[in-house]
């Protein structure tokens, strides 16, 4: 085994003590397993695919985010039920968004576009 110090460890890093995450992911699952609530753990805290599904196995409901970037990495990590916390009022956010759903419900984009297209023509006419 490598030891290094601190100073020797390049920013930004990700640093667990795995134990303590273990603990905690089993804690907040026995903790809410008797309630109506559902654990969604938000992302940000940790921002790192692996404990997303090791929250999830443990039984979180799943994993919310505030950005589409994050979004976009936990649906190709293979995280199924994504809430994201912001409103997409920009044209680019909801772009992004067109991109990362056909990844959420395993559809091709055109599957996508055939879907929503009478969706936004009924719009117009409204």
């Amino acid at each position: 085994m490598c030891i290094i110090k601190k100073e020797q460890i390049e920013t930004p890093a990700l640093l667990i003590n795995l134990d303590k995450l273990e603990y905690n992911i089993e804690y907040m699952a026995d903790y809410l397993k008797d309630k109506k609530a559902k654990l969604r753990p938000h992302y940000k805290t940790y921002k790192c695919p692996t404990i997303a599904h090791l929250q999830i196995n443990a039984g979180a409901k799943g994993i919310c985010c505030a950005k589409l970037g994050e979004a976009e990495s936990l649906v190709v990590a293979g995280i199924k039920d994504v809430l994201i916390l912001q409103d997409l009022h920009v044209v680019e956010q909801r772009s992004l968004l067109l991109l990362i759903i056909p990844k959420m419900l395993r559809i091709s984009q055109k599957q996508l576009w055939n879907m929503v297209l009478p969706f936004i023509c009924w719009l117009k006419w409204m």
